[in-house]
């Protein structure tokens, strides 16, 4: 038999996690009218931190970035061999999600918290004057070679979105790290706010945008079936495709299936 759809395999689990992504997105229109006292609140609380705690926080923000990408990559690949063809979906996840996320930053173009300019977004046809740039001058946030470009690449924020698609799919494979995976992407999210990166609303974009794109590809084995369709249309049409067994393994171990 033909390989199970997105839409069999998941059935309300997707609505749900659907209106968990759009209510994040949707979170983000409140926060909006709040950000400019968070961030000054976040200043306060980040004068008083020690140094030790600062480096916690800076080093625990970090996770969703490529080195815990290649860490998880790694204990993966040593520790479960079995899943190993679910990086596949790993790397579908999070590079779509980035992708997704880096191309809102260049059309929205909201300048960085440390301008104290929260209401301002460029959209694709607005510049922003930069007088701290090398040379001065006024800049669009989608010119990717101008100087400090990416301080009006502030919504969504990308640190909080690479969080969650990592996190998401974690929690796909290996359900139970679900509560320490939401516990490590609210503290990714609220650093990047504490250090002065993000507006809080930034940060509930790139969460639920993070969790519209990352959930399905995790969920729907997307990075699997894209190479199983280039494995038999390039190298082999005889091939058999990779997905059929590895949903029935998962489906006899309970793996990956988040039951």
């Amino acid at each position: 038999p033909p390989p199970p759809t997105f839409a069999s395999e998941h059935g309300s689990g997707a609505k749900r996690v659907w209106l968990l992504g759009l209510g994040l997105v949707a979170l983000a229109i409140p926060a909006w009218y709040v950000d400019a006292w968070v961030r000054d609140a976040a200043s306060g609380v980040r004068g008083s931190m020690g140094g030790d705690v600062v480096r916690e926080l800076e080093a625990a923000q970090q996770f969703g970035g490529l080195g815990s990408l290649v860490v998880v990559v790694l204990v993966v690949v040593l520790m479960d061999r079995e899943r190993c063809r679910r990086l596949l979906d790993l790397v579908a996840a999070w590079g779509l999600t980035g992708l997704v996320v880096q191309g809102l930053k260049m059309g929205i173009g909201r300048p960085r918290p440390k301008f104290e300019d929260p209401e301002m977004l460029l959209w694709p046809w607005g510049a922003y004057p930069m007088a701290q740039a090398d040379p001065p001058g006024v800049y669009h946030a989608w010119e990717i070679g101008a100087p400090i470009s990416s301080d009006l690449w502030s919504m969504p924020s990308s640190h909080t979105s690479a969080a969650v698609a990592l996190a998401v799919w974690l929690g796909v494979v290996y359900p139970k790290l679900r509560v320490l995976l939401v516990g490590w992407v609210v503290l990714v999210g609220a650093s990047r706010v504490l250090f002065g990166a993000h507006y809080l609303s930034d940060v509930c974009v790139g969460a639920g945008i993070a969790l519209l794109v990352a959930w399905p590809a995790a969920r729907g084995y997307w990075g699997v079936r894209f190479l199983d369709w280039v494995w038999v249309r390039v190298v082999d049409r005889k091939a058999e495709p990779a997905l059929p067994g590895l949903l029935e393994r998962e489906g006899a171990t309970g793996g990956g299936r988040g039951e």
